[in-house]
């Protein structure tokens, strides 16, 4: 589901805590008792330019096994 948010465009983030998990929470969505919140997802439309990943040649983390250098 983030993915596709951000494919959109979109910015959004998935959260969870001790408010999820608190009755008020089930009786504000109308859950039933048994039944638990697991988290929110925040949307909105970033405010920033599209980052850049930085990413690391996967060589530079890996050490095979077995293999001689």
């Amino acid at each position: 589901m983030l993915l596709a948010i951000h494919r959109l465009g979109l910015g959004a983030v998935w959260r969870t805590g001790e408010p999820c998990y608190h009755p008020i929470m089930n009786e504000a969505f109308e859950l039933r008792s048994q039944d638990k919140m697991l988290g929110f997802i925040y949307l909105g439309v970033p405010d920033v330019d599209e980052l850049q990943g930085k990413r690391e040649d996967f060589h530079s983390k890996t050490v095979w096994i077995g293999e001689e250098e």
